[in-house]
């Protein structure tokens, strides 16, 4: 199926999204006129940032929690950094996670 798309007249990752995905293929995409990258890019909210941030640390803590010797090591690091990065924003972890963190 071709789809023509105009997308110099939207803003957002929405609509220009819906319209490309209704191709088959990406020969059966028709750009009617150049459009400059800005237009389709959006970057995350601090929302999803903050929420994707918790998801990557959850995932370690299971790993710790789980893994094998190897996997614990390099999620003890990963949390590590993460705890330092966020001490230098002022924010602390919350004990049970550092205590996880330090093996105490």
């Amino acid at each position: 199926m071709e789809r023509v798309v105009n997308i110099l007249g939207y803003t957002g990752t929405e609509q220009p999204y819906v319209m490309v995905s209704r191709a088959t293929s990406l020969s059966g995409v028709i750009v009617l006129r150049d459009f400059e990258d800005r237009q389709i890019v959006k970057w995350r909210s601090e929302e999803s940032g903050k929420e994707f941030a918790r998801l990557t640390y959850l995932k370690w803590q299971t790993i710790v929690q789980y893994g094998d010797e190897a996997e614990i090591e390099e999620a003890k690091k990963k949390m590590a950094e993460i705890t330092e990065k966020t001490a230098a924003r002022g924010t602390k972890p919350c004990e049970r996670t550092r205590s996880k963190i330090e093996g105490t």
